[in-house]
């Protein structure tokens, strides 16, 4: 998400700069740049070409993401791939994150002819009077163990929620995420507790147990639309000593961040043109 004070732009003897920042203290400044972009088809029998299209080459960039070189931006913004190639792919995409590095995840572009709608459960994307540049989405509840947790319908509207692949843990409001820690820490409760890891607070020590259950956490949305966590998208692992809850509380007044450790082998599917989101199994679990 944009934040902090604006960073230099404009154009001198035909050079544009532009200058970008986020909430986390990540940035990137340097020149927009314009070429042609050239995409294999899946049977790579020919090829989808996208003229004139504007990027950023960064000459100044910091970034907390360790080793990437590099970020596609998949928003709603005019400027993002997503609409500068809507007249090839209709400004539809779908993604799985893998649960683990031993697994391979996908990103694919324009709408499949096979797609098969029973398994993707589509919840609408809000309407707002100015149209939000991120992914929203409404939750209606939030399961742990097959429990609906005792949260208010005010507490999910207090700034809403998205869907971000940019942000790795889940931030929920302050109740909400009050409600599932005391929820799971009670469905966890036979396992040795070891406090906090960084912004995670909800953290045990696995090394002593042959197996482990973890409870089930479920998210609900608008359209009776239901999105079962997968395991290794509950938790997080820093070693087998230290395995965290991968949610998080957000300030007070923020909203709820869906982030990519919870889509983990998850289909997520974002059909722009239809304001909609959604969710089915993966294959690339």
């Amino acid at each position: 998400m944009l934040a902090g004070p604006p960073l230099p732009r404009g154009c001198v003897s035909n050079k544009c700069l532009y200058g970008t920042g986020y909430v986390d203290g990540t940035y990137s400044k340097g020149y927009l740049v314009q070429d042609k972009l050239t995409f294999p088809t899946v049977d790579r029998k020919s090829k989808i070409v996208i003229n004139n299209y504007l990027f950023g080459c960064g000459m100044n960039n910091k970034a907390n993401s360790g080793g990437s070189i590099g970020l596609m931006g998949l928003s709603r913004a005019p400027i993002s791939f997503v609409y500068q190639t809507a007249s090839k792919f209709k400004k539809y995409f779908s993604y799985c994150i893998p649960s683990d590095y031993s697994s391979t995840g996908y990103l694919t572009f324009g709408k499949p002819n096979d797609l098969n709608n029973k398994y993707i459960k589509f919840t609408p994307i809000p309407t707002t009077p100015q149209q939000s540049q991120y992914y929203d989405v409404n939750i209606t509840g939030i399961s742990v163990a097959g429990k609906k947790l005792p949260i208010k319908d005010s507490v999910y509207a207090d700034g809403g929620a998205i869907v971000d692949s940019g942000t790795v843990l889940t931030w929920l409001q302050p109740e909400a995420y009050a409600a599932l820690r005391s929820a799971f820490r009670k469905e966890m409760a036979r396992y040795k507790f070891v406090g906090a890891k960084g912004i995670t607070d909800t953290c045990y020590d696995f090394s002593t147990y042959q197996t482990v259950v973890i409870p089930k956490v479920s998210f609900f949305f608008k359209g009776e639309v239901e999105l079962e966590v997968h395991m290794k998208g509950t938790m997080v692992a820093y070693d087998v000593k230290k395995v965290c809850l991968a949610f998080t509380a957000a300030d007070k007044g923020d909203g709820a961040i869906l982030g990519n450790v919870m889509q983990r082998s998850i289909e997520v599917v974002h059909d722009v043109a239809g304001r909609r989101v959604g969710f089915g199994p993966g294959t690339c679990a």
